[in-house]
């Protein structure tokens, strides 16, 4: 059985520290841990707090039952006042879309009466497939009081008849007291017979007595004897008449016995205060404590001499049971359900008489009798009471109403029905959205609701999707699987694809399909090419007439087209990519279309992770038993010299074929008796005969090269490996990289690159490995942060001679370990691990919303990681808890999410409890070399490891610093090892790692930067090549500016001579220093830098601005420059975030030869050198030549293409996916 239980009343705020809230949170817990044959759902509402974390333990223990969801709906501000009927429907609507979506048996409401005036949502729209609904009733307090609660609000009267109306349709009613149960027979018409009563429990691992730790804490207050109340201050709770007889007791009693109340000071402290001083009671006598955790509320129940509770009406009066259960004697009204909890009279009073409440308290604290008795009642009552025996009875119910009910929930195998079934409710939806959208008043922002709308609608339907696709299944049932991609030649895609669908065809389980298809869409089959392969030709002949439903669909094709996917279970089949960055588009579209892919090695999968792909991954490798059945074309003889270095490739630029030529000339000539073979055809992106003309117009002694274009059968392939001496493959990455495996399987000697996804098989004991360093990739995708491998030529020209030289018997002794190692890559295990998916998908539950992810940071002040961090956080769905140093300076409050517990350079233990108390599933680190003691984060990410949590670190430095031996990155590498992925912002991060033998959890990750739209009318005409024709540079003024902290780093003081320079080759130059002095400890360089400008008369045209400014004031400033210029002379961070702001401006920039700046590259336009002289003949050139962005080859669209990459709202998508994928 599929249970849904709705959270609401735990989420609304209103409830979560009452008694609906307590008692709901309480009640499903124990409901999960007694439901073990059962699914469940907590249905949560997104607009509501995300109370995950309150079921951490019960996430990660039931995980694979336990599922926490959430469903969108319109936020309560976007609709207000004549509105918000309109967004009340909206939402109900969304609601039952969503809960028609999730298909259960039986929906558990934990709160009826709420949604006046708030985001909770309870009603349905019955014209969606719904389950039967259960909902636990706590009272009908308005309606039994209606002048105190409904005549005073006519609005809210008809809102709560409204729902009493509702009832009625309602499948079972669980009261939490036999009073509700009678009240609901009393007060309505409803069916007796599906009212029952569940009674109610509390949390008797907190609320016992046995004294703890807490208990000491809590008598170090000395607080001295005290009469206790707990609850809410509202005027049914009777606290007036309780502070009443309070002060009516004896002297000697008051004297002795404080009165301390725990509730809500928000709104009834004034109240309670005014009582108190009406009654003529002491400060010191009555103790207004305010709300309290529950440990610290059961230290005080277990340590109170008399608990009160003098309410006047209630549904069951969770806070008796709970004071019993901690052994405290118990007094209270005679009302309503609370006799059924304390049982005898004698312990009851009249909550309207104030004599008799005064009369008992009185009696209670002088008769140790009395007291001893109400001590053994609440002992022998609070027994009778237990979330087992009420999560139980609720289980009964609920089991019994889906027999009864017969539940809705849908039960067909044929994902035909279920898309229309998915489509006819998508319908739905639409068309009873347009008849509220029609009713909307004229001031509404029509355009904004309906992307509201359309965002809530996508959201549900990805929430949700998986619970239509993951229904059972027949046992033993032959599953439907269809191939997509190309088949009809020997490219490696269409190798792949063969192999696999031949391999799969074999399984009796399995009822196969092929269709021949690519990437941009069906095309000309080669027939020709399929009938040379009798058994694929027959497989796709008879795939022509199968007319199955497709259970799975995959597909491996280029470029992946995943859009158009229909099936149940959509997937890649042994994907591959060979580089570290990952078109943007297509995340999106694998996220959002897919279920799963199957990736050829580990490297893939870590590659798709680390740009954002969240989808389950898995890695099912590739085949080489092709190889080793085909037999040999021995007519197939290669025209070479005796020694023959064999390649295999497109010689596209990633194959490293630039590597192979230069490395090659410089370790033979033509004079030697070898030979490179060179197996490729021809492609756009092949400039081999290119190369190969510059190598020998370099080196007339460059030696033979033999290049094979024509398209060769498999036979002859197999020749080819076994006429080689050694295959080479420099290649700058490599997805799994076949014709390594293929070489190796044939006892070919293989020198290829230490990068790639090669290393799932190849090692230094099998292999000769080329050496590298990382490097922004080149490739045809053209993606500005993604890097790949750059094979060192040194290296690569050594091992060849090294191979060539080394001896037969060294070389088998590493080949027959390469020909061990690869005996298993077969295409039945590549088969076997693709269905391993497709097994295990029933099994996949959607993305847990169970996270909790802690950051790490600087906040709220003057310093770049604060700005980065909250940039991606806005930008994050999870929500994040940060938690920010205590020794620094802040520039604005903190919010509520912020916790500074820990400071720079000291023992992070207070950031240790805070992440254990706080549940924390994934902690990020922000991480600069000022902020940690070492020996502090080592022995942090060690704990973090322990306890399981997930670890990730932005290193925004690698550059250690000179001068301090305890802040070396090899000092913590092996804490840094343990990390889930290690964030870095440029391939020199890269090979930093490298070089301390980091590279298998390095991610390479973009700095971000900030959307800003330039307003052109307010910008004055800029400074372009245009400009320059209609006037002089001595006539036109040219506006610099500079952007960054006031450090002696920034080269400031360079940029201002080389002002100087300008003005006196008579360029009209004007100059602005938007330098925020960094501390008190740079206020010299800022006053060096005045002196300065005043020493060369530039007071004129140089001015700085040394405050601190929002970002959107200096965006606003830098954009109405003509350059924007940063000199800087020396670094130790990976990437600059003032450069950013430069760049999110519009303005165009220029910048020194730093390394800092390899990232911004491909937008910025870059000085000659350093110092004043070069930096100002740069300025003036790119004045006087008019060289613009334009003619530095930087296009609009490059620059647009370039901002969205590095945009925070495409940098938090992706690290929400990583988060995802990771946990």
């Amino acid at each position: 059985m599929k249970i849904i239980i709705d959270l609401q009343g735990c989420q609304f705020d209103g409830h979560r520290v009452r008694g609906i809230g307590r008692y709901s949170l309480s009640l499903i817990k124990k409901l999960i841990r007694i439901s073990s044959n059962h699914e469940i759902i907590l249905f949560a509402n997104a607009c509501l707090t995300n109370i995950s974390s309150d079921f951490a333990e019960e996430l990660l223990e039931f995980k694979d039952r336990v599922s926490y969801v959430n469903w969108y709906g319109p936020e309560l501000n976007i609709l207000e006042g004549p509105n918000n009927k309109v967004r009340f429907e909206l939402s109900k609507k969304l609601r039952s879309y969503a809960l028609s979506l999730i298909n259960g048996d039986i929906l558990l409401l934990t709160s009826f009466f709420d949604g006046y005036n708030d985001q909770c949502v309870i009603s349905f729209d019955y014209r969606f497939n719904l389950p039967p609904v259960a909902s636990v009733i706590y009272d009908l307090i308005p309606l039994s009081h209606p002048k105190d609660y409904l005549d005073i609000d006519l609005d809210y009267k008809k809102f709560y008849l409204n729902m009493v109306e509702e009832l009625s349709s309602i499948d079972c009613l669980l009261t939490i007291s036999g009073f509700t149960k009678n009240e609901l027979k009393r007060l309505t018409n409803l069916d007796d017979n599906i009212i029952f009563n569940i009674s109610s429990g509390c949390n008797k691992e907190v609320f016992n007595p046995q004294v703890n730790q807490e208990d000491k804490l809590f008598r170090e207050k000395n607080l001295g004897p005290y009469i206790l109340y707990c609850g809410a201050a509202d005027d049914r709770k009777n606290l007036k008449r309780l502070i009443q007889s309070y002060s009516l007791l004896k002297d000697n009693l008051k004297a002795m016995y404080k009165l301390i109340l725990v509730c809500e000071m928000e709104e009834s402290a004034g109240d309670i205060y005014y009582w108190r001083d009406q009654f003529k009671i002491s400060e010191d006598q009555l103790l207004l404590m305010g709300l309290v955790a529950d440990e610290e509320l059961a230290a005080l129940y277990r340590n109170c001499s008399l608990f009160v509770f003098p309410s006047i009406y209630e549904g069951f009066g969770l806070p008796i049971l709970e004071a019993m259960s901690c052994g405290a004697p118990v007094i209270s009204s005679n009302t309503t359900s609370i006799p059924e909890i304390l049982g005898d009279s004698t312990y009851t009073f009249n909550p309207y008489n104030i004599d008799e409440i005064t009369l008992l308290i009185e009696n209670c604290l002088e008769n140790r009798i009395v007291l001893n008795n109400l001590k053994k009642n609440s002992r022998e009552r609070s027994s009778l009471f237990s979330w087992d025996n009420t999560a139980n009875l609720v289980l009964e119910k609920l089991e019994q109403l889906v027999k009864v009910k017969k539940s809705n929930s849908i039960r067909f195998d044929d994902w035909n029905l279920i898309s229309e079934y998915k489509s006819s409710s998508y319908r739905l939806m639409l068309d009873s959205l347009i008849s509220d959208l029609v009713r909307c008043s004229e001031d509404i922002d029509l355009k904004k609701l309906v992307r509201v709308i359309s965002t809530c609608i996508h959201l549900i339907q990805e929430e949700f999707d998986l619970d239509l696709r993951t229904l059972q299944f027949e046992k033993n049932k032959c599953i439907n699987w269809q191939i997509e991609g190309p088949f009809d030649s020997n490219y490696s895609l269409s190798i792949v694809n063969q192999e696999i669908a031949l391999a799969a065809n074999e399984y009796n389980s399995l009822n196969l399909k092929i269709n021949i298809t690519e990437g941009l869409g069906d095309y000309n089959i080669d027939y020709s090419f399929l009938k040379k392969n009798p058994a694929l030709f027959n497989l796709f002949h008879t795939s022509q007439s199968k007319q199955n439903e497709k259970f799975i669909l995959s597909r491996n094709m280029y470029p992946p087209r995943v859009h158009d996917m229909d099936s149940r279970f959509n997937c890649l089949h042994a994907y591959g990519w060979e580089e570290t960055g990952f078109p943007t588009d297509w995340v999106n579209d694998f996220n959002q279309y897919l279920q799963g892919i199957t990736v050829m090695s580990a490297q893939v999968k870590k590659t798709l992770i680390d740009n954002g792909v969240s989808i389950p991954i898995h890695i099912c490798s590739l085949g080489i038993d092709h190889i080793m059945k085909t037999k040999v074309d021995t007519s197939y003889v290669v025209h070479a010299k005796k020694y023959k270095f064999l390649h295999i490739s497109s010689c596209f630029p990633r194959k490293g074929i630039a590597c192979l030529l230069e490395a090659y000339g410089k370790s033979f000539s033509k004079n030697d008796n070898v030979s490179l073979i060179i197996k490729t055809f021809p492609n756009p992106h092949n400039n081999l005969f290119e190369l190969l003309k510059y190598h020998n117009s370099i080196n007339n002694k460059y030696p033979h090269v033999e290049v094979i274009e024509e398209d060769l059968e498999l036979p002859q392939i197999k020749s080819l490996y076994l006429q080689s001496d050694c295959l080479i493959a420099p290649s700058h990455g490599e997805g799994f990289g076949l014709p390594i495996a293929e070489a190796m399987a044939l006892e070919i000697p293989v020198l290829t690159t230490a990068w790639g996804g090669q290393l799932d098989f190849i090692d230094s004991s099998n292999s000769w490995l080329i050496d590298y360093k990382f490097a922004y990739s080149k490739s045809h995708f053209n993606m500005f942060s993604s890097a790949w491998a750059e094979p060192c030529v040194e290296n690569c020209s050594l091992l060849m001679k090294e191979i060539y030289n080394t001896s037969i018997n060294e070389i088998k002794s590493k080949t027959f370990l390469a020909k061990e190692r690869v005996l298993d890559l077969t295409w039945d295990n590549c088969v076997k691990e693709n269905l391993y998916l497709f097994n295990h998908f029933k099994q996949v539950k959607r993305k847990k919303n169970s996270q909790r992810v802690g950051w790490v940071t600087t906040w709220n002040s003057r310093c770049g990681l604060a700005s980065y961090s909250r940039y991606l956080i806005q930008n994050l769905v999870t929500e994040v808890k940060i938690y920010a140093p205590t020794d620094e300076e802040v520039t604005e409050s903190d919010e509520k999410n912020v916790d500074r517990c820990w400071s720079m350079n000291r023992p992070l233990i207070d950031l240790k409890r805070s992440i254990i108390r706080d549940k924390i599933t994934t902690l990020i680190i922000q991480f600069n070399y000022g902020l940690y003691d070492f020996s502090e984060l080592k022995e942090l990410i060690n704990f973090l490891k322990y306890k399981s949590i997930l670890v990730i670190i932005f290193l925004h430095s690698t550059l250690d610093p000179k001068f301090d031996p305890n802040k070396k990155l090899s000092n913590i590498k092996d804490a840094l090892s343990k990390c889930d992925r290690l964030m870095l912002h440029s391939p020199n991060d890269l090979n930093r790692l490298k070089l301390i033998n980091i590279t298998k959890n390095a991610c390479l990750f973009p700095h971000g930067i900030l959307p800003f739209i330039m307003h052109l009318d307010k910008k004055e005409e800029s400074y372009t090549s245009s400009a320059v024709t209609h006037k002089s540079h001595r006539e036109r003024k040219i506006k610099l500016a500079s952007y960054g902290f006031c450090l002696p780093n920034k080269g400031f003081p360079e940029l201002i001579y080389a002002v100087k320079i300008l003005r006196e080759k008579e360029f009209n130059v004007c100059l602005n220093l938007r330098t925020a002095i960094y501390n008190e400890d740079y206020v010299w360089f800022y006053n060096q830098l005045v002196s300065l400008i005043d020493q060369l008369d530039l007071k004129e045209y140089v001015s700085i601005d040394n405050h601190y400014h929002d970002d959107i004031s200096t965006l606003e400033c830098l954009s109405k420059v003509d350059l924007l210029v940063y000199p800087y002379q020396s670094s130790n961070e990976s990437c600059s975030g003032a450069i950013r702001q430069g760049l999110a401006s519009g303005t165009p920039v220029a910048v020194t030869p730093l390394s800092i700046f390899d990232d911004v590259k491909p937008v910025i336009y870059e000085l000659q050198g350093f110092n004043s002289e070069e930096i100002a003949k740069g300025i003036q050139d790119w004045f006087v030549k008019g060289s613009n962005f334009r003619n530095q080859n930087i296009n609009s669209s490059d620059l647009a293409a370039w901002k969205k990459e590095h945009s925070f709202s495409s940098l938090g998508i992706r690290l929400q996916g990583i988060i995802n994928a990771l946990s």
